[in-house]
């Protein structure tokens, strides 16, 4: 579908990927096929990402990232997000729950014909299953309103953290390195985010962590910020659920060209993470593009 501006013109169109099954670690090209670049368009605006539980079996979660990519040389890697995230709330088979779509501004300059790919997985392999999609939000001479996007017209670059399975009971536990380029004429950190689940929470127990960013490239590191509470919802181990959706919170940093960046975690107190996954996700514009 699509919006008209004054003069008549397409001013912005959305196109929406066919529902892919998410159920393991290997990354799938959403929807099977590449989106082309509508007649008209010139910017790709943004994303929206949705993930909805299809056969969850009983106490499974469902935690998922994905990346954008292209074929034709179009300047959006790195552009990688995560997914809302689904899980059992209930110790009863396909009792889910479900958080709403997110969106992510991308703001990249396209042109007309040219072929964007979205590639997801799951952080760790599923019994059940979940579908997701992506939808993109092209425009042309438009910007989008600053409801959604806190620097209308800027492009932006996202990267998230990957890491395995870890026991986290006290004091900060390490994720990993990021690493990524400014460019040429430095840029800024605009967003910072986390996600957090467990696969083993004691009975009836919820929780919480802080994520801690860390950097010698940056004035006002180190980051600390709350992810949304995680647990187990019944009174069985394993009865879990993840975070209630995507924690993120808006930055303003200027960093010069190369920032390298330490990511750790720290469980609430009193909570223990037998074992759980988490992540977290930056994301940043490049001055002068």
């Amino acid at each position: 579908m699509s919006s008209l501006d004054k003069s008549g013109v397409p001013g912005t169109m959305y196109k929406t990927l066919e529902d892919t099954i998410f159920s393991d670690t290997t990354a799938v090209k959403m929807g099977g096929a590449y989106v082309t670049v509508p007649s008209g368009m010139d910017v790709l605006l943004g994303v929206w990402a949705h993930l909805s539980p299809l056969a969850l079996t009983a106490n499974e979660a469902v935690n998922a990232w994905g990346y954008l990519d292209s074929p034709d040389g179009i300047n959006i890697k790195p552009f990688e997000f995560l997914f809302p995230n689904v899980g059992c709330t209930d110790n009863t088979t396909a009792k889910t729950n479900s958080t709403p779509g997110i969106y992510y501004p991308v703001n990249c300059p396209v042109v007309p014909g040219d072929r964007l790919e979205c590639w997801a997985a799951c952080y760790e392999a599923n019994t059940g299953e979940a579908y997701g999609t992506v939808t993109y939000w092209f425009g042309k001479r438009v910007v989008a309103p600053k409801s959604l996007d806190d620097h209308p017209g800027r492009h932006r670059w996202r990267l998230v953290g990957h890491t395995a399975a870890a026991s986290v009971v006290s004091g900060y536990g390490p994720e990993l390195q990021y690493q990524f380029s400014m460019g040429a004429l430095g840029g800024t950190i605009t967003e910072v985010g986390g996600l957090v689940w467990t696969t083993t929470a004691a009975p009836a127990q919820n929780g919480g962590a802080t994520i801690q960013m860390n950097s010698d490239d940056i004035p006002i590191a180190p980051i600390e910020f709350k992810v949304n509470a995680y647990g187990s919802k019944l009174g069985a181990v394993g009865s879990h659920f993840g975070s209630d959706g995507v924690t993120r919170r808006s930055v303003n940093c200027d960093a010069e060209k190369v920032v390298h960046m330490d990511c750790e975690y720290l469980t609430d107190g009193g909570m223990v993470l037998t074992t759980g996954y988490m992540v977290s996700m930056v994301e940043f514009v490049r001055h002068g593009e």
